[in-house]
């Protein structure tokens, strides 16, 4: 991906939160003479890279919802799991610390070894394809866009529902840094710290750390009286070189770790009104209490490296990025939401990927602006073993069965290639083509032993025979009219067809693989600035022909099948203005879904006595999982002069409609709203920064995760309960 930095050029009266070097960028932590500045002046200009190019937001054919630094940061955002309270249109599943973000209601609920989200995520041009990557530390981002719709042409995997793009901070020449601490009424203190600066005249280098602990849990376990919901290590490191050894090569060598561990997995309970299938649960006093004979523990280990070389050509630059990551991971849980165990899971997984990304990119002063590229990539993921160990009830007699135990590996091989031009067809009016062409292999193998009650090793367990290779090729594309109405509006209109690759149930060998799912997406949108700057709305009209829907189940584990079609039409509005000290950034979406074909749908009819009904029926006319029918969110932010400083005072807040968890529309989320407030301080050398700050301030559960079985409606409540905290910042140079 080429710097923001090579193009992005400040302009009278705005300001840029691209990827910047520190000394030109704007940061989160508000100096004085921003604070005043914002006050006194237009909107920031925003640069994003959603054309494999740095360019004005208002100039970009593409629905992007932008976040700064500063906006991430005023939200009291701390991780990815918590984009749904600033980005209208998106729901965030966190299943098992895998992250599952939905756009435009298109997503996954299921998990495992080789199962990509039809959101990709890509972290300073890296695509990362195990979900289990994407619950990341915020604390060194520069910038992160949304990317609404199928991305078929330009990047490195096709996505059908969008791309989440994380840019975090780049090394400045200059010596600086920045130590932040933060304690909550969880006890949880979070620690941050960053230096960068010059090893050299042509070596620049930047580090990060962000350690974070807890110590009361969002809630408890009845059945042995401890905290859940807890994390107990939050560790985040991330390193940056970037060598110019000409004038026309710069190379970028990053390298980045994570480790998590606590007890934030799967903490299931039932859904309100559901009876598990075993008696002997206890309700708790809160949403994130549970009754459980197995907390849901996790540990994660993970990180990689990523080499980006940009070369001058003369005629075009050519850009290179290679990366190789790895992951370790293991959790356990109960199924069964009562305090005797009953059914207990516990998942070992690792798994690796190396990817490699040769990007042509023209002039950005040639009439003819094109990008020409070809993308590779080989991802290996293991599960050894993930045990089912059954107790009391499920497994009651000598002979019963016991323990089955699951290993799996799944390997997949793609390449693509593809390219993109834009031109001036007549003054003012742009034409964009795309094409790209991917061809994808996978290979699975996998199998089943099982052990009774009375120690008697099974063996391999007989299993249906599932084939050990697929293959996967696909032509999508994208066209595009934009036309520039007067120096401040763009009106455009597209098409666009994404295409996820099919692949394995890499939890579950008995299942077979399931097929490619395709979204032909239509949209129109206005982009304008008015008033001087001090008005932006952005507004898009689209419609999805959605086709093969991969689709999640719960059975002995979660599992994908296809299913069926949906149509999907809505409109996205964003909106920032300044009015004298204010500064007002929000955004809403409308979103009608439906299956209009799903004849086979999994149902799950909780029963009176408890557990639920396992059946199929038809869903046709039915909401899709997780899909909201309106979402919006606002911020207000107000800054004024205060006794030798600045004074920033913020309240935000968003409401979802609430989105049904299951295709056969049984069981739902209800509507519900967060709320959040903070209050800035920093003093006239802006050398440090005092925030106090609330969130989900009317305390909100909201379900992360369901699983309906036999046993009963798991449900899993994720999102963080009304927390009140500090933070203290100081930067040095």
């Amino acid at each position: 991906m080429i710097s923001a930095a090579a193009q992005a050029q400040t302009t009278s009266g705005t300001k840029q939160h691209a990827i910047l070097p520190a000394e030109q960028s704007t940061t989160d932590s508000a100096s004085t003479s921003d604070v005043a500045a914002s006050s006194t002046q237009g909107l920031e200009e925003i640069v994003v890279t959603a054309q494999k190019r740095s360019e004005n937001l208002q100039r970009v054919p593409i629905a992007v919802t932008s976040l700064s630094a500063n906006r991430i940061q005023t939200a009291n955002i701390t991780s990815t799991v918590q984009l749904a309270a600033v980005s209208p249109g998106v729901n965030i599943e966190l299943v098992n610390a895998n992250f599952q973000p939905r756009i435009r209601g298109v997503g996954t609920s299921s998990q495992g070894p080789g199962v990509e989200n039809p959101v990709a995520l890509y972290v300073d041009g890296v695509y990362y394809a195990s979900q289990q990557f994407g619950p990341g530390d915020l604390s060194d981002v520069q910038s992160l866009n949304v990317l609404k719709g199928p991305q078929g042409t330009l990047f490195g995997r096709n996505a059908t529902g969008g791309v989440i793009q994380i840019n975090t901070r780049d090394p400045s020449r200059t010596f600086n840094g920045e130590l932040e601490a933060r304690l909550d009424s969880y006890l949880t203190s979070r620690i941050f710290g960053y230096v960068s600066g010059s090893l050299t005249d042509d070596v620049q280098a930047g580090l990060s750390i962000a350690y974070a602990k807890q110590f009361d849990g969002w809630g408890e376990n009845l059945a042995d009286g401890k905290d859940v919901h807890r994390a107990d290590n939050d560790l985040n490191v991330r390193s940056k070189f970037f060598f110019e050894p000409t004038s026309s090569t710069t190379i970028k060598l990053l390298f980045d770790y994570a480790h998590r561990d606590g007890t934030n997995g799967l903490n299931f309970r039932p859904y309100p009104g559901t009876k598990p299938l075993l008696p002997g649960y206890r309700q708790g006093g809160s949403k994130w209490d549970i009754d459980n004979a197995q907390a849901g523990d996790l540990r994660f280990d993970g990180g990689g490296a990523a080499l980006t070389i940009e070369q001058d050509v003369g005629f075009a630059q050519l850009v290179s990025t290679t990366s190789y990551r790895r992951y370790s991971s293991f959790t356990n849980f109960a199924a069964s939401m009562v305090p005797q165990p009953a059914q207990i899971i516990d998942i070992s997984r690792s798994g690796n990927q190396e990817t490699e990304e040769l990007q042509l990119l023209s002039k950005a002063s040639s009439k003819l602006k094109w990008v020409f590229g070809v993308f590779g990539i080989r991802s290996s993921e293991t599960v050894d073993p993930l045990s089912v160990k059954l107790f009391g009830p499920l497994a009651p007699a000598p002979d019963s069965l016991a323990l089955i135990d699951i290993s799996a590996k799944t390997v997949a091989k793609s390449i693509a290639v593809f390219g993109q031009s834009s031109y001036e067809v007549l003054p003012r009016l742009n034409f964009t083509a795309g094409l790209r062409y991917t061809y994808e292999h996978r290979s699975f193998t996998g199998g089943e032993t099982g052990m009774l009650n009375n120690g008697f090793d099974l063996g391999a367990l007989p299993i249906p025979a599932v084939p050990p290779t697929v293959s996967f090729n696909n032509v999508s594309w994208r066209l595009a009219l934009d036309y520039q109405l007067t120096p401040s509006t763009l009106l455009y209109a597209s098409n666009n067809r994404g295409f996820k690759s099919g692949g394995y149930n890499g939890l579950d060998p008995t299942n077979p693989p399931y097929l490619p799912e395709r979204l032909d997406a239509y949209e129109a949108g206005m982009k304008t600035e008015l008033f001087d700057r001090q008005l932006r709305l952005n507004v898009a009209g689209f419609y999805y022909n959605y086709q093969n829907i991969q689709v999640s189940r719960f059975l002995q584990t979660a599992t994908i099948y296809n299913g069926g079609q949906a149509h999907l039409y809505g409109v996205d509005i964003d909106v920032d203005a300044k009015l004298g000290a204010f500064t007002i950034e929000g955004g809403l979406e409308y979103l009608h879904n439906k299956f209009t074909r799903f004849p086979d749908a999994q149902f799950s009819v909780p029963q009176p006595n408890g557990g639920s009904l396992i059946t199929s029926g038809d869903a046709a006319g039915n909401h899709l999982p997780f899909a909201s029918t309106f979402s919006g969110n606002l911020s207000l932010t107000y800054t004024t002069a205060l006794a030798g400083g600045d004074l920033a005072l913020n309240v935000n807040g968003s409401h979802n409609s609430g989105y049904w968890l299951e295709p056969d529309n049984i069981l739902k989320q209800p509507d519900y709203d967060l709320l959040g407030a903070s209050i800035r301080w920093a003093p006239s050398n802006a050398r440090y920064t005092l925030r106090l700050w609330a969130t989900n301030l009317l305390n909100k559960a909201v379900i992360g995760f369901i699983a309906s079985s036999a046993l009963g409606s798991e449900t899993d409540y994720s999102n963080q309960p009304r927390t009140f905290g500090g933070t203290l910042t100081i930067k040095f140079r």
